[in-house]
């Protein structure tokens, strides 16, 4: 199991934000509408309730593109990237000149380990809408996982120049800059992250790692009991933090993280798939 995933999960979240849609007859409005629903519940991580609100969409009118790149987002949040590839391929049928939907293949690809395909399908997003972030930051994390930092750092700050509201971008170029050794960097891009938005949890669990790095201990121990303070029904909290002990070895603490999650939010895949990569190190 690869740690990162929990990572790369939150950053397709995100990849739907930039979208807008336009009003048309009444059908296509309504369907516009869930899809539009859809969206905001896949930003929330209700994922189930998206795809419900984006099947919705789709029965209204089954020529809604986006609903099904929507959807695809939301099956990749599930980790369901069989069925992602599924709507993606949907999509594009429906509207070929669609960024959102190559974003959307190109995210389950990641998540099955296909590199090349994915590259291939973020280039062709690219290639029709050059100002289209969420591809930026999906190009960012292949770079990173390809452990090319600064092709990684520059897509994280092209997104970040497209999109300066976003706070991922922030957060997860702190990932990086906490790879390359640089910790500063790292703490402040997180911390730019949370002022644009306080509930960006995952900013706590990059920059606790980064105060750690420094010896800063009682940082560290700030940032991972506010971001618990901040919301402590959320099961994303629980599943960033034990991300955050799994990659520091301290697998037990992760498994009662991971096992939290699943508790608050029963059927959690990805809860389920990184705790039980923490038993089998045990």
């Amino acid at each position: 199991m690869n740690t990162r995933k929990g990572l790369l999960k939150n950053q397709i979240v995100l990849l739907t934000s930039v979208i807008v849609f336009a009003a048309g007859p009444t059908a296509a409005a309504d369907s516009n509408s869930l899809t539009e629903q859809g969206n905001q519940l896949i930003k929330q991580h209700e994922f189930n309730r998206a795809i419900n609100c984006l099947n919705q969409a789709i029965q209204l009118n089954p020529n809604n593109a986006e609903a099904y790149a929507y959807r695809a987002d939301a099956q990749i949040g599930l980790v369901n990237s069989e069925q992602a590839l599924k709507d993606a391929n949907q999509s594009l049928r429906l509207n070929p000149k669609s960024a959102h939907a190559y974003v959307a293949r190109s995210s389950a690809y990641i998540v099955d380990g296909q590199y090349k395909k994915a590259i291939e399908d973020n280039t062709k997003a690219l290639a029709i809408d050059p100002k289209f972030a969420p591809a930026y930051i999906l190009r960012g994390w292949y770079y990173f996982e390809h452990r090319n930092y600064q092709l990684s750092i520059e897509s994280y700050t092209k997104a970040i120049e497209l999109k300066p509201e976003y706070s991922r971008p922030f957060a997860i170029r702190g990932k990086v800059y906490n790879a390359m050794g640089q910790y500063q960097k790292a703490i402040e891009d997180c911390t730019r992250a949370l002022q644009l938005d306080p509930k960006c949890d995952v900013s706590y669990f990059i920059r606790a790692k980064a105060y750690t790095s420094l010896k800063q201990h009682q940082k560290a121990a700030d940032d991972l009991a506010q971001a618990e303070a901040s919301n402590p029904k959320d099961p994303w909290i629980y599943m960033n933090r034990g991300l955050y002990f799994e990659e520091r070895g301290q697998h037990r603490e992760a498994i009662a993280d991971f096992t939290k999650a699943i508790e608050l939010k029963p059927g959690y895949g990805l809860g389920y798939n990184n705790r039980g990569w923490c038993f089998a190190q045990l």
